[in-house]
């Protein structure tokens, strides 16, 4: 090279030394702008990116959230069966929480080793790049003096053709309706055609 046979012995010994390095610098560099957005994150690090408007989403079953409690805000979705494997309905349920692959996310479940390993499935199956999760699940939110609301299951009605009309029945409950079929609810009589 000519750019080395009017320099200093010393130079030469940097720019190969610099050259060197950046070498080995640049597959690691690259890799970080390339990576997926996965971060662990603290309680309080998750209560600003809430606040931020970054949906967060608990991954746990139904009974956990009936027994501990969700964040408050959070969105509920069964990632993985009680077998441990991926729950037929997660990827569909969590693409309507999170329609695009580029926008920030949290992830929690019960002590974070359920949303350590899903960032990586969601981002090879589904393109997912913005992953972040609680580190320590609701373990350490709680540990963290963090409150939890109550949970409340949603409830569907399937498969049914529903007239409403008002009556004067306005004492009895939504959960009776439910569990009993067409009933009055809160002053309105639910009639099935």
């Amino acid at each position: 090279m000519k750019i080395f046979s009017k320099t200093h012995p010393v130079q030469r010994y940097i720019v190969a030394f610099v050259m060197a390095i950046a070498g080995f610098l640049a597959p690691v560099v690259w890799a970080s702008e390339t990576q997926s957005m996965e971060y662990d994150l603290s309680s309080s690090e998750v209560m600003a990116q809430q606040s931020s408007g970054v949906v967060i989403v608990d991954i746990r079953r139904n009974e956990e959230w009936t027994d501990a409690g969700i964040i408050n805000g959070a969105k509920t979705i069964t990632a993985f069966t009680k077998a441990g494997s991926l729950h037929p309905d997660f990827q569909v349920n969590f693409a309507s929480l999170v329609p695009n692959p580029d926008t920030p996310f949290i992830l929690y479940c019960r002590s974070g080793r359920r949303t350590g390993i899903l960032p990586d499935a969601l981002e090879t199956s589904m393109g997912f790049t913005k992953a972040m999760h609680l580190s320590g699940g609701i373990v350490g939110w709680k540990k963290d003096g963090k409150k939890l609301v109550s949970y409340t299951p949603k409830r569907l009605v399937k498969n049914h053709l529903v007239i409403l009309k008002h009556t004067d029945h306005s004492s009895r409950d939504f959960d009776t309706y439910i569990s009993h079929g067409l009933k009055t609810v809160l002053g309105t009589e639910a009639l099935a055609v």
